[in-house]
């Protein structure tokens, strides 16, 4: 037994075609060979005659159809770049004889080995590019805040030169701003007392 993965999806491979009997002459019909991908586009073939046709086909040769090398476990090349046999359904929501909104779901996209490892360099370079970018106006930036800092700490430290030191208040000094805060008239009751 030999295992055959194929490049699509319900994959039909005629290896000889059938012929009808023709009673006139007396030729007797020929069986058509034909071999069908499953669902998950791998085909298992027990005959050697088959097995030989598969291999001098010209799908064989134009890899449509591969035989697969680890017979358990069958690797599929294939298997990004397959579409579905079925096409997409055009779903449609109708509202009162109108289309109300469409359904359909979102194509699948794909991408191919090697079409990921590009895109993930391309992604790698464009980000060391970016970092390189982000390195020089962080640094300018930091440079800034520092000369900002540094500045505002110099001119803190000329208001602190020029202010007085403050004196201390004695005793006599708070006595005397208390007996100012109570000249005037006397509230009338307590509520005005409060406010």
């Amino acid at each position: 037994m030999k295992t055959f993965v194929t490049r699509y999806s319900n994959y039909l491979l005629v290896l000889r075609s059938g012929r009808p009997a023709v009673p006139a002459i007396g030729q007797p019909s020929v069986p058509g060979i034909s071999i069908r991908s499953d669902g998950d586009s791998l085909v298992r073939v027990e005959d050697e005659e088959t097995i030989k046709m598969i291999l001098a086909s010209d799908a064989f040769k134009r890899k449509d159809i591969m035989s697969v090398e680890d017979e358990a476990k069958p690797e599929d090349p294939y298997k990004n770049r397959r579409t579905p046999f079925e096409p997409e359904h055009n779903i449609l929501e109708l509202e009162h004889g109108a289309i109300a909104r469409n359904v359909n779901p979102k194509p699948k996209v794909s991408f191919t080995p090697e079409q990921k490892k590009i895109v993930s360099e391309m992604v790698s370079g464009m980000a060391k590019e970016m970092a390189k970018e982000m390195a020089k106006e962080m640094a300018k930036e930091m440079l800034k805040n520092l000369a900002g800092k540094v500045a505002a700490e110099e001119k803190d430290k000329k208001n602190d030169e020029e202010k007085p030191p403050e004196q201390t208040k004695t005793v006599v000094d708070v006595i005397q701003e208390e007996t100012t805060k109570r000249r005037g008239r006397p509230p009338k009751n307590l509520e005005d007392k409060k406010e």
